[in-house]
C-alpha cells in the first residue's frame, strides 16, 4: 500500500521530502494542501493500517511499515497565536518476520499432505 502525492493529485504514491540531517531510516513530509486533500492523505494512511503495510517514497528511497497488532496513538493540539496545530503520532514495536521452518521443507509429505515424523 503506498500513500498518493497530494501535489500531483496521484493517490498511489506519496512523495517524501527528506532533509539532509535526518537519519537514513527516517522520511519526512511536509505539504501544503486543502481539507479535500488531506482527508484523501488520511483515507490512504487508514486503507495501510488495514492492509497492515504502510509503504512511502522519497527521492527513490521507500520505506515499508508493518503496524503491529496493537499501536500507541497521541494527539497533539495546539493553539497559539491564531494558528493551529493538529499532530497525530502512530508508534508500535517493529514485528519481525515469521522464521521459516527449513526441516519441514525437506521432510517427505504423506498423502494427506502432512510429514511423516
Amino acid at each position: 500500500m503506498a500513500l498518493f502525492s497530494p501535489t500531483d493529485g496521484c493517490r498511489k504514491e506519496i512523495i517524501m521530502s527528506v532533509g539532509n540531517t535526518m537519519p537514513k531510516n527516517s522520511l519526512t513530509h511536509n505539504f501544503v494542501s486543502d481539507p479535500d486533500q488531506v482527508a484523501d492523505f488520511l483515507r490512504a494512511l487508514i486503507e495501510g493500517f488495514r492492509e497492515r503495510k504502510i509503504s512511502v517514497s522519497s527521492d527513490g528511497r521507500e520505506q515499508t511499515v508493518i503496524p503491529s497488532e496493537i499501536l500507541d496513538v497521541t494527539t497533539e493540539t495546539v493553539l497559539r497565536k491564531g494558528r493551529v496545530r493538529l499532530n497525530l503520532s502512530f508508534s508500535w514495536a517493529e514485528v519481525a518476520p515469521p522464521k521459516r521452518d527449513l526441516f519441514s521443507e525437506l521432510r517427505p509429505k504423506t498423502v494427506d499432505g502432512g510429514d511423516e515424523s
